[in-house]
């Protein structure tokens, strides 16, 4: 299979380049495509977190404790608020000093809890390594990356998508040798881009993950207006944005 430093490599040239055909074809602002560049890149090492030990596991987490408070900050004060409201039964006042608890206590999970749910839950080359894998990526980002504007919502799900992704394929490539006298497919041919893995319950699991999400999709108020036929006009230009620039 490819190496780290190489899936990073490439994801990071992709998240560059959907960025850049982002903000130059479409119009969408720097700060949002820099940060849409980043989660394609960040997405291109996620498949190796089924790894037990080594550099993937200790970058990806790192990278994600610091970024998912930041990017979460307004969904992790709307959930205190909501789990506060319910227990106690009145407001919740998100003070700055609150805030900041929970941005570390949110760290420290995806730090510390994550991994180590990770740990016991995953094989490598499960279905970590998997197309339904990368759709539940997809499915996250867009949901909890709550903009008014679905059109960046969209924008920002395909990142992750397209990141996921070239990690699978780049494994699936490196898994045919090409060699004086020696061509072939190596054993772990099949086993990155994949829609099922040899564990029946991993396979039902990932599966009952990706049709939650997809009710959580259905359920969204901008996606659920859409679906009546209220189709929100920012989304119409953006299909148009696409259409003149490949005419172009």
């Amino acid at each position: 299979m490819a190496a780290f430093h190489q899936h990073v490599t490439v994801s990071t040239a992709l998240g560059a380049g959907y960025a850049a055909a982002a903000h130059f074809a479409c119009g969408i602002d720097v700060p949002t495509c820099v940060i849409a560049g980043g989660l394609t890149g960040l997405a291109g090492m996620l498949p190796d977190l089924d790894t037990p030990t080594g550099k993937p596991v200790r970058e990806v987490f790192g990278l994600a404790s610091a970024l998912m408070p930041v990017l979460f900050m307004r969904q992790l004060g709307d959930w205190y608020a909501a789990a506060y409201q319910s227990i106690a039964g009145t407001p919740a006042e998100l003070t700055p000093q609150l805030l900041v608890v929970l941005i570390a206590a949110s760290y420290f999970f995806v730090r510390f809890a994550g991994a180590w749910l990770l740990d016991h839950l995953t094989v490598h080359r499960g279905m970590f390594h998997s197309i339904p894998a990368a759709l539940i990526v997809a499915l996250l980002a867009f949901l909890l990356l709550a903009m008014p504007d679905l059109k960046f919502r969209l924008f920002l799900a395909g990142g992750p998508f397209i990141g996921f992704l070239s990690h699978l394929v780049m494994d699936e490539m490196w898994s045919v040798k090409i060699r004086v006298g020696d061509m072939g497919l190596k054993k772990s041919t099949g086993t990155a881009f994949k829609l099922f893995s040899g564990s029946v319950t991993a396979t039902c699991v990932t599966y009952l993950v990706l049709l939650g999400l997809c009710y959580a999709l259905l359920m969204d108020p901008a996606v659920h207006a859409w679906v009546r036929g209220e189709t929100p006009p920012d989304v119409t230009r953006l299909a148009e944005d696409l259409i003149d620039s490949v005419r172009r």
